[in-house]
């Protein structure tokens, strides 16, 4: 009796043994790839190298957002300019998959030559994107650099620049023309989008614009600033009041709508006296130091210009130029759809063609007579200090993809009430075409 019950105890203390060993080794194998995803991290700036590939038995492959900056092995491939991504890395142990995204620049190799190419590249602009008489896209190979042009339209713009009207009836013809400058082992690509006009349509404007008509380039431009010119001056302190009404929610008269962030926001939460950086303040869309205006000139009060936004918001936007592309703008631990970088700012899509439109109001309103400032569109992102704004075929771009809605037309009728001015380019988006060209 007593040999079985110790033959008894022994199977049951085996049994238990057993049991225990397959629980810690099911547990085992789900914390081990559990425990290394989540405790796994790799810093947001990265250069040349390889990324970690194994760590305690769980394989890690690669993936980006954008092809070409690293292989499924973990290879950094250095791009020749810093290049915000999303890597995705994937844990795998046995049959058990996780992954991980991770926001990170990838540092580019920026070179002296690729800095002389870019320096080149950027000197080549056209002055206006409309065309009226044949142009000079002759290649270049001197000095190292070697320059080449290709039309997206050889019957309208050929790959040597002549310009061949449209066919009557037929309207405008759009056509890309491609420059690639090749310098050492550096290419680099810039698109120019250039209008042809149909010029035998005929447009009739009334009202407001009358005498408007089959008007382009400098002649167009040249009668809106006489029409628009000369507006009721109002004071910097007045424009909170202004605002409050040409910026109302209209879902909450009490409200605001900030540009940047598209916020609902309290009229009475201004920033005046106050640093709450969750308040609104009077944004100048054209920046001030594009041009060394301030509050007691004309051009820092005219609300075709200035709307309200997150106080926070705004200082991140600070004097830049608008463009495509940089990182993600925080409205403190909120993402907001806008972008930066070291020398331009996107704006959310929802505004992108007011923000354009508003920019041509004013290389329009000021040509530099009265003893006003002479502002001017470039192809450039600037520096401040200067009276140019860039970026123009992207301001053109967004004009064109962001068409005027109810908010931003509601908005220039109440402007007029105060200024006794329109914005033209609210009113007839295709007078950006006809001055600038159309994209």
């Amino acid at each position: 009796m007593k040999k079985k019950f110790i033959t008894l105890l022994l199977l049951l203390s085996f049994s238990l043994i057993l049991l225990v060993g397959c629980q810690n080794s099911t547990e085992d194998n789900i914390p081990i790839i559990v425990t290394v995803q989540s405790e796994f991290t790799i810093n947001d700036q990265l250069s040349e190298g390889t990324l970690q590939t194994e760590i305690n038995g769980v394989n890690i492959s690669w993936q980006s957002s954008k092809p070409g900056l690293i292989t499924t092995d973990g290879i950094i491939i250095k791009p020749q300019i810093d290049t915000t991504t999303s890597l995705t890395a994937i844990f795998t142990y046995e049959d058990k998959v996780m992954t991980k995204v991770f926001d990170v620049v990838i540092l580019g190799n920026i070179s002296v030559d690729y800095n002389i190419a870019q320096t080149m590249i950027d000197s080549i602009y056209f002055d206006e994107y409309q065309l009226i008489d044949d142009i000079s896209l002759l290649p270049i190979s001197e000095n190292g650099f070697i320059t080449t042009w290709e039309s997206s339209n050889e019957e309208v713009i050929s790959s040597s620049g002549i310009v061949t009207r449209p066919p009557e009836n037929s309207g405008n013809a759009i056509v890309t023309i491609t420059l690639t400058l090749s310098y050492n082992d550096i290419t680099i690509k810039k698109d120019f989008i250039f209008t042809v006009f149909d010029l035998s349509q005929t447009v009739v404007y009334l009202g407001y614009y009358s005498g408007a008509d089959n008007l382009m380039g400098e002649e167009l431009k040249t009668f809106l600033h006489e029409l628009i010119d000369d507006h009721n001056v109002l004071s910097y302190a007045a424009l909170w009041d202004a605002l409050a009404e040409s910026d109302e929610d209209p879902n909450n008269p009490n409200n605001v709508i900030l540009l940047y962030t598209g916020r609902s926001q309290l009229k009475s939460e201004i920033q005046s006296g106050n640093n709450n950086q969750d308040y609104w303040n009077r944004e100048h869309v054209w920046p001030k130091a594009h041009g060394a205006f301030d509050t007691t000139d004309i051009e820092g009060t005219d609300m075709h210009h200035i709307r309200p936004t997150d106080v926070s918001v705004n200082a991140e936007r600070g004097s830049l130029d608008f463009d495509y592309g940089g990182t993600v703008v925080y409205d403190g631990d909120i993402a907001t759809l806008n972008l930066k970088d070291y020398n331009s700012f996107e704006p959310r899509d929802e505004v992108k063609g007011d923000i354009a439109r508003m920019i041509f109001y004013m290389a329009v309103r000021y040509e530099g007579d009265n003893d006003e400032l002479d502002l001017e569109l470039t192809d450039l992102v600037t520096t401040t200090n200067t009276p140019f704004m860039g970026n123009l075929h992207i301001l053109l771009e967004w004009n064109s993809n962001d068409p005027v809605d109810d908010f931003e037309m509601h908005r220039n009728d109440v402007i007029f009430t105060y200024q006794g001015n329109r914005n033209p380019f609210i009113d007839h988006p295709e007078f950006a075409q006809y001055i600038w060209g159309i994209i």
